[in-house]
């Protein structure tokens, strides 16, 4: 993937500070995420990925390093008797970019 913008990568700590913002999180919890809470996330996003073998990625800016978004495969209330949904968050400073479509489109 050399050269292209994002990379799918598993959690970092920057997460917490794209949780902590509000509005990001207004339709997803409606209000902002503490850090062990994120924590707590992370623990339950692995266990995830160690059963069900998907879950959460963070999305990382090659250029800085930096976590822009996140997206999921999921199953809906986190229960497998439910369907499958996709999900994704975005860094206020980065929304109206093409963020969440750049993994579908091949980057």
């Amino acid at each position: 993937m050399a050269g292209h913008f994002l990379a799918l990568c598993y959690w970092t700590d920057g997460l917490n500070a794209m949780n902590a913002d509000p509005e990001v999180m207004r339709y997803l919890t409606g209000r902002p995420e503490t850090r062990e809470e994120t924590l707590a996330a992370i623990e339950r996003v692995k266990a995830r990925w160690a059963e069900w073998g998907f879950s959460w990625w963070s999305f990382i800016a090659k250029e800085s390093d930096e976590i822009v978004g996140a997206g999921c495969i999921q199953y809906l209330g986190g229960n497998p008797a439910n369907p499958l949904e996709i999900g994704w968050r975005v860094r206020r400073d980065k929304w109206r970019q093409g963020l969440p479509s750049r993994p579908r489109s091949g980057w």
